[in-house]
């Protein structure tokens, strides 16, 4: 629902429903590390937890997007997160119960390129929200030079590992989301 406009004059249906995303996100707790407690309530599965990762970053990456583009204060405060970053393997891992055929017939051959890709673009997401989160303080005192020689070293790194990340013969599909990476980064 992030991407749906209810016509062509409508500027704020993404927004309004990443916010509903986000608020059902936080409400179940999906911003927050579970812990399986057997005394609070019954074990999570690694599946699940995986899964709940990757909705949580993406409504996250939508967020900070959304809000860069539209000059609006983002709704996440990461301080208030303990979800960790997916990491390269949680995509994998969460296409385990595919069949091999229809792995074959609709997804791309290179989902752990993908997933890298996802990673590097989450990490740079993290950056502009703390670019972000700076631009909307109430007391507007600027970021120290080391702070914003930190978020320059930090950018600087997302290139020269988008640069070298995927070494191998790439699909199509990848060097597709490597160039969109690139915008992003741009």
């Amino acid at each position: 629902m992030g991407f749906w406009y209810s016509d062509t004059e409508d500027r704020t249906g993404p927004w309004h429903w990443n916010g509903v995303a986000i608020g059902l996100c936080q409400t179940i707790g999906l911003h927050r590390q579970p812990y399986s407690n057997r005394k609070h309530s019954k074990a999570i599965s690694m599946s699940d937890i995986r899964l709940w990762r990757q909705i949580w970053w993406s409504c996250f990456y939508r967020e900070a997007w959304f809000s860069a583009g539209m000059g609006r204060p983002m709704r996440i405060n990461l301080a208030d997160c303990s979800t960790p970053m997916p990491d390269r393997n949680d995509s994998g891992s969460l296409l385990a119960g595919i069949p091999e055929s229809v792995r074959q017939k609709y997804l791309p051959e290179s989902t752990g390129d993908l997933g890298l890709l996802w990673t590097e673009l989450l990490a740079l997401t993290v950056s502009l929200a703390n670019i972000l989160s700076w631009q909307n303080r109430v007391e507007r005192t600027p970021p120290s030079k080391s702070q914003i020689q930190h978020i320059d070293d930090d950018i600087r790194q997302y290139h020269f590992r988008k640069d070298h990340a995927i070494t191998h013969r790439q699909s199509h599909v990848v060097s597709l989301h490597s160039y969109h990476l690139e915008l992003y980064l741009e």
